[in-house]
């Protein structure tokens, strides 16, 4: 039998800025895709290298992205915070989000990130959504 666990109950959430900082989920999310961690390698190879295979060493790091689809509801604060902070993209202000997954004992990965873009899709038998990418800046924080 399988350990695996659905996605269904897993939130993305939003930070306040606070002090402490709280965390609220953003309502009717559809699907979260990432972080999308990766790492640089660098070619160290040289003519002392032996066997004749290239040698790397490791260079930065990076957090990808996390996108995120959800069903529009227009009353909703967090949804109307997350298309909010498009504008916040000229002046590269980041905040702080969250993602729990519905695994038990949860998962979570706390992040800093910058909004990269917001997008609205409307078809006429189809529910309005929304989607948007962050940027991860920095290192993500894993929790379990």
């Amino acid at each position: 039998m399988t350990n695996a666990t659905a996605g269904v109950g897993t939130e993305f959430q939003l930070g306040d800025g606070g002090s402490p900082e709280s965390f609220t989920k953003v309502a009717e999310v559809l699907s979260i895709s990432g972080p999308e961690l990766s790492g640089e390698l660098i070619d160290v190879s040289s003519l002392d290298t032996t066997g004749g295979y290239k040698e790397f060493i490791s260079g930065m790091r990076d957090g990808g992205s996390v996108s995120i689809e959800f069903n529009w509801v227009s009353s909703n604060a967090n949804q109307q915070s997350l298309r909010d902070r498009i504008s916040d993209i000229n002046n590269a202000n980041s905040f702080n989000y969250r993602i729990v997954w519905s695994n038990s004992p949860a998962t979570q990965v706390d992040f800093v990130g910058v909004v990269e873009s917001f997008s609205m899709n409307t078809e006429a038998n189809s529910a309005i959504t929304g989607s948007i990418s962050i940027k991860v800046s920095g290192q993500p924080t894993w929790t379990n």
